[in-house]
């Protein structure tokens, strides 16, 4: 299961009429559940953005590329007939990756528990 989009706007405007910028972004996301049993489904995932455009009104002729990579692993897991439980650790990237990308680490957790009125 997956999504690979590319989103464009041309010639967006800054304020007060500076300039102006084109926006392309590709966007990509990958999900695969693996079944172990019939109660523990194991999920992966990986991930991906890069968003290209001009940060400010400048005369420099190269936009800027931001670019996002990330993974997610996590289980979801049946504990009984009513009760479900989804747990996921998100690590990601985010930087421009100029500089290297050490302060643009980030990392997510999820929860989420599901009960059923009737099994």
């Amino acid at each position: 299961m997956g999504e690979l989009s590319f989103i464009t706007a041309p010639n967006g405007t800054y304020e007060n009429n500076l300039g102006d910028t084109s926006i392309n972004e590709w966007n990509l996301d990958v999900d695969l559940p693996l079944v172990l049993d019939e109660k523990t489904t194991l999920l992966l995932g990986l991930s991906g953005n890069s968003t290209r455009l001009t940060l400010q009104p400048t005369n420099v002729p190269n936009p800027t590329e931001l670019i996002t990579m990330g993974i997610k692993i996590g289980i979801h897991k049946k504990y009984f007939d009513k009760l479900n439980a989804t747990f996921m650790a998100i690590p990601r990237v985010a930087s421009d990756f100029a500089n290297g990308f050490g302060k643009g680490v980030q990392l997510g957790f999820l929860a989420l528990f599901n009960t059923n009125k009737t099994a």
